[in-house]
Formats: structure tokens, C-alpha cells, sequence
């Protein structure tokens, strides 16, 4: 029998079961403010997105480095609520299981008697509750949004009686854990599948898998009359081991007789990169490619930056315009290494950091998967080695050592990852499509149940 209902009077909570109180959060949660001050400890905690919190030796070479002075720090304690003052709007919120000291931008909020304080961690995930709580913040830019712990502490909130609250938190507790384990399984598959793309990519265009014997043993086994025979053929031929030799290059290794290992510079009819200004972005101009467009083969142009069409005509002369067939290669910043492949005869230009590769009498989709490769990709990071900001420069991409087979390997070996990493990239795709469903659903339950649309079973 369904439960009756009650409109809860709070917008974003909707209703609630009857017998349920609404009211301020600070009559269920208190913040602790406790500095570390003289030193009770030195485990330090960090607050992470995907892990909750954690102590920051766990984390990581990643984000902010930890003070040397503990002093600045605050307590944190076992099952304490611990908040990002910064980021809660997002979610940035996690339920400690260990005594330390945190941040002091962070907020730490305890359970007052007969309150689950897993309950209220659940109630701060909630997208409906980090909406009602940006109306509360304050901040210049989007990202720095800042709202005070005594807005929080003032918003009503659900408040089901203790026996449910630990109900509630027992469900969801084994529910979510459930769902997250689902979710780390298929993220172990994508990376997986994109470490089996990568070993399939190399051994393609080092020319370790023959690939022009295992097309003609498939071309074979398509032309052969019934079931029965395309899988005696397939069990029964044998590709022809092709005579290796040693490139002399330690991360090649062998390469086909025949092939050549040569400088880039002796491969591609001309390397450049983009313009070495950044002009000013217009509302509606022409195309402007930056790294954050090369993702693969085309670009996304309908998030593509825009210059005025003065601005494109100078750069245009100064060799700046990227070209159909050129292979795009990030050269600085973060994403240094990326590769893409322009496909569609569209008038813009690029960046500085932004390299464009160029070829007219080689296959440009093959050496587009020699840069992605890490015959190509482990000289990028020995080149980037000890340096502070990551950047390659055209003069060392010149330098780099590439591989040279036959043209018409370099046609067959392009087809072959062609098909085989559509393949593998729409098993990933389909990874995170389930990834996203568990995650909206995880929300939902989440949302159902501490506002008691749901009832645990």
C-alpha cells in the first residue's frame, strides 16, 4: 500500500511522506571548527570527487600541495560530513572514515543526537539541493562560487525520523555500492579496450602484425561457400611469418624487411604549427582551432573559437590555414600529444599550439596513427622530459623518428586500424553510455529516497 503523501512546502524537496518534519539542517548537523592548533595530528585528509575522503598521502601527485605548517590546518574526525566551501555546488562532499585535519576552506559538520549523519551525506549529493544551495552563493566567476556554512546550516531539508534515517542509509549504502562497483568494473573495461587499442595501433604500423596477409586471409575466408568451410579456412591458414629486422631504435624494435625508419622531417613535405598570437574571439567569424578541438579524426566546429575575418586574413598569410589531410598534433599544454586528422575542406586556422603535418605523396591516415601510437608518443614524453610547462617544439617534431613501409601497406594497414578501432571506440562508447545510465540512476535513487518517494522494501 502506497504511502500517503504531504507537500513538503520546499520547492525543490516536492512532497514527502506524512509523519516527516522539514526543517533547517542546523537542527540535524553542527559545524566543528577545531584548529590543529597546538598540533593534535599530522594525517592530513583530502577531499577528492571520486574517492571521498581520503588521507593525502593516497591522492597522489595531483592538485594542491599540502601546507608544511599544520597548524593552518583544522580537525577532522571519523563519520564528520567534510565539505569543499568551494566546491559544495557540485557535490564536493564526503563522509570521513578516519580522524586527520583538513583544509581550512573546507567545512566540518557533525550529526546532533538522534540524526544519521549517513543520511544527511546522501542529502548533500543531491543536484535539486547544490541548485537550492547556489542561490545562497557568492563569487566574480562561476568556478569560485563560494556559499557560507551558515547558509548552508539554514536550508530546509527532509527530516525523517532516526530509525528511518539509518533505514534509508543502510539502502542506499548497499545500493550505491553495488552501482559504484558497476561503474569502476566498466571503467576497468574502457581503459581496457583503450590499452588494447593502443597495442593493436602499434603493432599495426610497426609492422609487427602482417596485416596485408591477415586481410588476404580474410578476403579468403568471405569467398568461401558456407559456414562450415569460412571456419575450416580460418582454422587452417597460416600467415606467412614476413623476414624481420632490427630497427635499432629500442621502442620499435623489429620492423619488417623492406620498411625504413626515418626522420619526420624526411617523411612529411612540410611541419608548421599555428599562429603565435592569440587574436581576439568573436561572436561570429571565422574558425579558429585550438587543442581543445583536436579530438580525433575532423573537428567539432560548432565549439570551435572565432576570429574576425581581418584577423583570419593575416594569419592565412602567415601559413596559419590548416589544410585537408593535414594530421593536427597538440604540441603545448596539458593535452600535448594529441592527434587528429582533417577531414572536411574548411576554411580556418590554428593555434600555435596546434602542428600541422603534411603529406602528398604518403598515406595520411597511416602516419595519423603512427603519431598516436607510442612508437611516436614515447618520444614526445622524452622530449618534454624535466620541463615545467609541456611543449614539443617543430624543430625537435622534425627530428623525431618515424617508420616508412610500402605505399600500398601504408593504404592497407590505415584500413585495417580504421575498422578495428571503430570498432573498439564503439564498445567504449556503448561503456560510457552505460557508465552515464548507472550514474543518473544512482542519482534518482539517491533523490527518491531521502525525500521518501520511495520506500525501502
Amino acid at each position: 500500500m502506497a504511502r500517503k503523501m504531504r507537500d513538503s512546502g520546499v520547492e525543490w524537496i516536492g512532497e514527502v511522506p506524512e509523519g516527516w518534519e522539514v526543517n533547517r539542517l542546523q537542527w540535524h548537523l553542527e559545524e566543528l571548527v577545531e584548529k590543529n592548533d597546538p598540533i593534535q595530528t599530522t594525517n592530513i585528509l583530502s577531499l577528492t570527487n571520486d574517492r571521498g575522503v581520503i588521507p593525502y598521502e593516497d591522492k597522489g601527485n595531483v592538485g594542491n600541495k599540502a601546507k608544511e605548517n599544520y597548524t593552518e590546518y583544522k580537525l577532522a574526525y571519523k563519520n564528520t560530513i567534510v565539505a569543499n566551501s568551494m566546491n559544495v555546488l557540485i557535490g564536493s562532499v564526503g563522509l570521513s572514515k578516519y580522524d586527520g585535519c583538513v583544509s581550512p576552506v573546507y567545512y566540518i559538520y557533525k550529526s546532533k543526537d538522534s540524526n544519521s549523519i549517513r543520511y544527511y551525506n546522501y542529502l548533500f549529493q543531491l543536484t535539486p539541493f547544490q541548485k537550492e544551495l547556489r542561490r545562497y552563493a557568492n563569487g566574480i566567476l562561476e568556478i569560485r562560487l563560494r556559499v557560507s556554512s551558515s547558509d548552508i546550516l539554514k536550508r530546509s531539508v527532509p527530516a525523517p525520523s532516526f530509525s528511518e534515517q539509518r533505514r534509508i542509509a543502510d539502502y542506499l549504502d548497499e545500493k550505491c555500492a553495488a552501482i559504484d562497483g558497476a561503474v569502476c568494473e566498466l571503467k576497468r573495461g574502457i581503459e581496457d579496450c583503450k590499452a588494447w587499442k593502443k597495442a593493436i595501433i602499434f603493432e599495426a604500423v610497426t609492422g609487427k602484425a602482417n596485416v596485408l596477409a591477415a586481410s588476404a586471409c580474410a578476403i579468403r575466408r568471405r569467398n568461401c561457400y558456407g559456414g562450415q568451410a569460412a571456419t575450416a579456412d580460418k582454422k587452417n591458414a597460416k600467415v606467412a611469418k614476413r623476414q624481420m629486422r632490427d630497427s635499432g631504435i629500442p621502442w620499435i624494435g623489429e620492423i619488417p624487411e623492406g620498411w625504413e625508419v626515418r626522420r619526420l622531417k624526411f617523411i612529411f613535405d612540410e611541419i608548421t604549427d599555428g599562429s603565435h598570437f592569440s587574436p581576439e574571439g568573436v561572436a561570429d567569424g571565422m574558425p579558429y582551432v585550438t587543442a581543445t578541438d583536436i579530438r580525433g579524426v575532423g573537428i567539432d566546429f560548432t565549439k570551435v573559437k572565432r576570429i574576425s575575418e581581418t584577423d583570419y586574413n593575416e594569419l592565412v598569410n602567415n601559413g596559419c590555414k590548416v589544410q585537408l589531410g593535414d594530421i593536427l598534433l597538440v604540441k603545448d599544454g596539458a593535452t600535448t600529444g594529441r592527434v587528429g586528422l582533417m577531414v572536411e575542406q574548411v576554411d580556418c586556422v590554428a593555434l600555435s599550439s596546434v602542428a600541422m603535418l603534411r603529406t602528398k605523396k604518403y598515406c595520411n591516415r597511416f602516419f595519423m596513427y603512427v603519431i598516436f601510437s607510442e612508437l611516436l608518443q614515447k618520444q614526445i614524453m622524452l622530449a618534454m622530459a624535466g620541463s615545467a610547462m609541456p611543449r614539443i617544439t617543430i624543430s625537435k617534431l622534425n627530428e623525431f623518428l618515424g617508420v616508412l613501409p610500402p605505399l600500398p601497406e601504408q593504404q592497407a594497414i590505415a584500413d585495417y586500424l580504421d575498422e578495428k578501432c571503430a570498432a573498439i571506440d564503439a564498445l567504449v562508447a556503448e561503456k560510457e553510455k552505460l557508465i552515464a545510465d548507472l550514474e543518473t540512476y544512482k542519482k534518482s535513487l539517491i533523490f527518491e529516497m531521502v525525500t521518501g518517494k520511495r520506500e525501502v522494501a
